[in-house]
């Protein structure tokens, strides 16, 4: 398997990525908000990979399990996008790399989710659930959010503006899949609806899905926990959460903030 290293922005620090050979397939690029499904979107990915002879790389996912930020690896990330030949994902940063004509001739995927729930979702995962990698900068920032946040109840994060680095993030996700010929998947419409989207991932991503593989993948992730429990990753799944756990208040003003996000990904407000 050959590696590639990655030099920062900066130049202060050069990491080594496994990638694997080439396949001869066109390029995929898979984007997803954070608390969109996009674990679930990289195991459904990197099984279909798998069984299907791509060539899978997950950039993001190890250069955080160094502690790393990917955006200060944006250039060199870049550089080593082809158009033929591997699967990308899945990546929760809008890359400024990822703004050109040569990625828009990449096969985009992108998984999106209504942001009162994406923002209710995050909240509970930074304060009880989220991975933390071993080490560097991305593991003292998670410690230090996790700090903050048992201090402050969600309702008054919110009304106090404590996450204008996640909206900034997935309004940078949410421009890109704006670019032609993206394709886009609302969480909404396919949390139920698991078997139908694994066999349209299949097809975009160019790999013939047998009925082993699919079992496989439902079995692993058609999961609909029977009550809540923050202290899981899947802590529940059913759409309109937020309206649980969210004043008309905190809602509104959410929706008064991100009034133009919300327009541009097609969720109505009840403001509307």
């Amino acid at each position: 398997m050959p590696d590639v290293q990655l030099r920062s922005d900066d130049g202060g620090r050069v990491v080594t990525i496994p990638v694997p050979e080439p396949d001869k397939k066109q390029a995929v690029l898979a984007v997803a908000f954070t608390k969109s499904g996009s674990v679930m979107l990289d195991g459904i990915l990197q099984e279909l990979c798998s069984a299907g002879h791509r060539s899978y790389v997950r950039v993001e996912t190890e250069l955080f399990t160094l502690g790393l930020q990917v955006r200060k690896f944006d250039s060199a990330i870049a550089s080593m996008i082809h158009e033929s030949g591997y699967v990308y994902g899945v990546f929760r940063t809008a890359l400024n790399g990822f703004f050109s004509e040569s990625v828009d001739n990449l096969v985009r995927l992108f998984l999106i989710r209504d942001p009162r729930d994406a923002i209710v979702s995050y909240y509970f995962s930074m304060k009880n659930s989220h991975a933390l990698p071993a080490g560097g900068d991305i593991r003292k920032s998670l410690i230090q959010q996790r700090t903050d946040l048992e201090s402050i109840d969600l309702e008054d994060a919110i009304l106090t503006n404590r996450f204008g680095y996640f909206f900034d993030e997935i309004e940078r996700i949410a421009r890109l899949s704006q670019r032609s010929g993206a394709i886009i998947y609302r969480y909404e419409d396919i949390v139920f609806l698991k078997e139908r989207w694994i066999r349209d991932l299949a097809i975009r991503i160019g790999v013939e899905l047998n009925e082993n593989t699919l079992r496989k993948l439902l079995k692993r992730f058609d999961i609909v926990p029977s009550r809540e429990d923050v202290n899981n990753h899947v802590r529940q799944v059913t759409p309109g959460d937020y309206r649980r756990k969210l004043s008309p208040k905190a809602i509104a003003h959410l929706e008064q903030r991100y009034s133009k996000l919300f327009e541009q990904l097609g969720y109505v407000t009840e403001l509307a």
